[in-house]
């Protein structure tokens, strides 16, 4: 009996031997990080996320390079994919030049602005194109900070602290420091010089004449939100603008583009445009006419559409406005695509503007492009 014990037990010291190392060992548990470790991995996380926010930018070419091909759109949505980009990449743009609502920051749900153009930094078609492209924008109302917004709006200040962030070339062209963003910069030298002018009709603009007598269902019919003011006393651009502009058109340059984001031609529409300020629109007239602007292409955006639109002024010629709108938001019901200053109907889904300038026939061929980059409208320009 003795011996069947001790064999008993010699079985189960076995057992529990082979038990034992058949169970797996618990990880060992790594050491704390240090304090300085934990922070070393805080900084390259923030290295990290900001080398996403803080967007490469092409600088522009030297002052005696002359430019040939020059795209433009306007109305971006930085919460809608934007494969457009990737179109416009395939043109080989020398320069990009954006009229506004570069990001829509203009409703509540879309504060603060700087969080909307840190969205638009992360679209990668949009990033590769900014790699690669200089770029030179204006504002509108949906990057100005307020739907319609003018010289009251009360997000003026942050608008203007983040557009200079986001656009940083303009800290060395703008040449008004209260808050206005209008600028100009010539690139080429002498029969190859182009002089883009960018305005500004936001900063200083007067408050809009709503139309109080519209009915609801006259609204949803045939919307009429504006109507034109009547005296003198209203402003589209400031006197300082106004001063700045007629010295920018006294500067040597072969052709000229000037950059607006609400139409200065069409005027039979009842959105914003110059013909809400008609005293401004033909005072433009008058100053183009008096300075013999021969040479001036005007480009614009805001109206979720495109059109060719022409005017003659007598004692001058025939100036062209090309508007191109919008990158990713094509036209909403009750968007009005004609117009009698339109070469031919308005273009309703998403596009872009080509401008291919040849130096040696001065002419520039102007261009409105799908997104499929077909030429949707076109228009050859003498200057």
């Amino acid at each position: 009996m003795k011996n069947l014990t001790l064999i008993i037990a010699a079985l189960v010291s076995v057992l529990i031997a082979t038990s034992c190392q058949s169970q797996p060992q618990a990880p060992a548990t790594p050491p704390p990080l240090s304090s300085n470790q934990v922070l070393n991995n805080s900084v390259k996380s923030e290295k990290k996320r900001q080398a996403e926010l803080d967007l490469p930018f092409r600088g522009f070419p030297p002052s005696d390079q002359s430019l040939q091909t020059i795209a433009f759109g306007s109305c971006a949505d930085q919460d809608q994919p934007q494969p457009i980009w990737a179109t416009i990449e395939k043109t080989q743009p020398e320069l990009m030049i954006m009229l506004g609502d570069n990001v829509y920051a203009s409703s509540p749900k879309q504060k603060p602005i700087s969080e909307q153009y840190n969205k638009m930094k992360v679209i990668p078609e949009y990033r590769a194109v900014r790699e690669k492209v200089p770029f030179m924008a204006t504002w509108d109302d949906h990057d100005y900070g307020q739907n319609d917004g003018g010289e009251t709006n009360p997000e003026r200040d942050d608008a203007y602290q983040q557009f200079v962030k986001n656009w940083p070339y303009v800290r060395y062209l703008i040449p008004d420091k209260n808050g206005a963003i209008y600028h100009s910069k010539i690139f080429g030298e002498k029969k190859t010089s182009l002089q883009v002018i960018m305005l500004d009709t936001r900063a200083n603009r007067s408050d809009l004449k709503k139309n109080e007598s519209q009915t609801e269902e006259e609204k949803q019919m045939q919307p009429k939100p504006y109507l034109p003011h009547t005296t003198n006393d209203k402003h589209l651009l400031s006197e300082a603008q106004w001063n700045w502009l007629e010295g920018e058109l006294k500067k040597p340059a072969a052709f000229r583009i000037i950059g607006t984001s609400i139409q200065l031609i069409a005027n039979d529409h009842h959105f914003e445009k110059w013909g809400n300020f008609p005293n401004e629109r033909e005072r433009m007239f008058r100053l183009l006419k008096k300075h013999k602007i021969k040479n001036a292409l005007f480009i614009s955006g805001d109206r979720h559409m495109s059109a060719i639109a022409k005017k003659d002024i007598t004692g001058l010629g025939t100036i062209y406005e090309a508007t191109s709108s919008g990158l990713n938001k094509p036209a909403r019901p009750g968007n009005n695509l004609s117009d009698q200053s339109y070469l031919t109907e308005g273009y309703g889904l998403v596009n872009f503007g080509l401008i291919q300038i040849n130096w040696a026939e001065r002419t520039a061929k102007v261009e409105i492009r799908s997104l499929a980059n077909d030429p949707v409208q076109t228009v050859d320009v003498k200057f």
